[in-house]
C-alpha cells in the first residue's frame, strides 16, 4: 500500500467516509440500545493515513489537509502531541479517523488553517501552536482494504477495541474517545446534557453492532448536539444597514424547502465581514471566492413546531470540507 493510491481514491471518490446524523432524525428501530455514547469533540473532520510511518490527513470530502510540514507525524511522545518527524515505528499502519482540535482556536480558525484550498504559510506562532499543540482525538480504525472497499464488516465494538489497542502501543491512549454504554434515549440525552453543562458541544450515539459504510448517513453513528447546528447551502447574500451598511450582514438558505436569512454569528468580527464581503464582490475575477453556492455552518436555538424554519439562525463558517448540505 502506497499514500499515491489512498489520495487518488479519497480524492475521486464521493462520500468517502461515513456521517453522523442527528438522534432525533433516526427512526426509533434503529436505535437499539445499548449504545456507545461518546463525547463529541468540536473539530475538524480527519482521516490519519498511516503507512510506514509516514502520516498524510485527509477531511470529510477526500482532499488533502493543508500541512506546512512535509508529512505529519503522530507520535507518543512524553505529551502525546504532533510533532514535525516523518517516521514513527510505534503506530501501526492503517486508517485512524477522528477530529482535529487544537485549544488555542476557534474552529472557524483551524477549518482556515487547515483548508485544503489554502495557499498562504502559516505565521511562525502559528506555525509553532499548530505543531506542538494540536490533538487528533480518534474513534473509528480502518484497514486500508475497508477504506478503498468503502465497507468495514466488523462491528463498531470490535473497531474501537483495535483502535484503544494500537493507540495504547503508541502512548496515544489519551487520543482514544472513550465511549459508556447507554440503554435507553434518556440515557444518551442525559449523557449528552452532562457534556454540554461542561462546555461541550454534545455527544455522538454509536451502534456497538453496527458496520462501517462509507457516505451512510443515519443510525450507525447518530449525534445529540447543544441547540441545533445544520450545515446548509448559501443560495444569497444581504447587505447590512447603518454601519454595515456596504458589508454583508446575512446570508440566505434553504431549509426544508423554505427560504430564511441567517445574520452572521459570535466571532464575526469588522475585519472578517469585510473580507466575506470582499471575496463576494470579487467573485467573477478570482476563483472560489463566491461563498453563495457554498456549503455553510447554521447554528440555531431550535427547529420551529412546524419542522421547516429555524429560530434564531446565526452563520459560524463556511464548510469546505463537506458538498452535500444536510437539508
Amino acid at each position: 500500500m502506497n499514500h499515491e493510491l489512498i489520495a487518488e481514491y479519497l480524492a475521486n471518490t464521493k462520500s468517502p467516509v461515513q456521517l453522523v446524523k442527528h438522534l432525533d432524525e433516526v427512526i426509533d428501530k434503529h436505535k437499539t440500545y445499548p449504545m456507545a455514547a461518546q463525547v463529541k469533540h468540536d473539530g475538524v473532520y480527519c482521516l490519519a493515513v498511516v503507512i510506514g510511518g509516514v502520516v498524510k490527513l485527509y477531511g470529510r470530502t477526500g482532499l488533502k489537509l493543508f500541512w506546512q510540514a512535509d508529512d505529519v507525524m503522530i507520535c507518543g511522545t512524553k505529551d502525546d502531541q504532533i510533532a514535525n518527524y516523518n517516521r514513527d515505528p510505534h503506530l501501526k499502519d492503517g486508517v485512524y479517523i477522528g477530529e482535529f482540535c487544537n485549544a488555542k482556536y476557534t474552529l472557524e480558525q483551524l477549518s482556515g488553517f487547515l483548508n485544503p484550498n489554502r495557499k498562504k504559510e502559516w505565521e511562525d506562532e502559528d506555525f509553532d501552536q499548530l505543531m506542538s499543540m494540536s490533538d487528533i482525538y480518534m474513534h473509528d480504525y480502518l484497514t486500508f482494504d475497508e477504506l478503498l472497499g468503502g465497507h468495514s464488516e466488523r462491528p463498531y465494538i470490535e473497531r474501537h477495541k483495535l483502535l484503544s489497542k494500537r493507540m495504547y502501543q503508541a502512548n496515544l491512549s489519551s487520543w482514544v474517545i472513550p465511549y459508556q454504554l447507554v440503554f435507553s434515549a434518556e440515557e444518551a440525552d442525559e449523557f449528552a446534557q452532562r457534556v454540554i453543562d461542561k462546555g461541550g458541544e454534545g455527544a455522538v450515539i454509536k451502534r456497538l453492532d453496527c458496520d462501517w459504510v462509507s457516505g451512510h448517513k443515519g443510525y450507525r453513528a447518530m449525534k445529540i448536539v447543544r441547540g441545533v447546528s445544520l450545515d446548509l447551502l448559501c443560495t444569497g447574500v444581504l447587505f447590512g444597514k447603518g454601519k454595515r451598511a456596504g458589508q454583508i450582514a446575512a446570508l440566505e438558505f434553504e431549509f426544508k424547502g423554505n427560504k430564511f436569512k441567517a445574520d452572521l454569528g459570535k466571532g464575526w468580527t469588522d475585519e472578517r465581514r469585510a473580507v466575506l464581503t470582499n471575496h463576494y464582490e470579487s467573485r467573477d475575477l478570482f476563483e472560489n471566492t463566491n461563498p453563495v453556492g457554498k456549503i455553510w455552518e447554521v447554528k440555531a436555538l431550535q427547529v420551529s413546531s412546524t419542522g421547516k424554519a429555524l429560530r434564531l439562525p446565526k452563520v459560524v463558517r463556511v464548510r469546505w470540507d463537506k458538498d452535500e448540505p444536510d437539508a
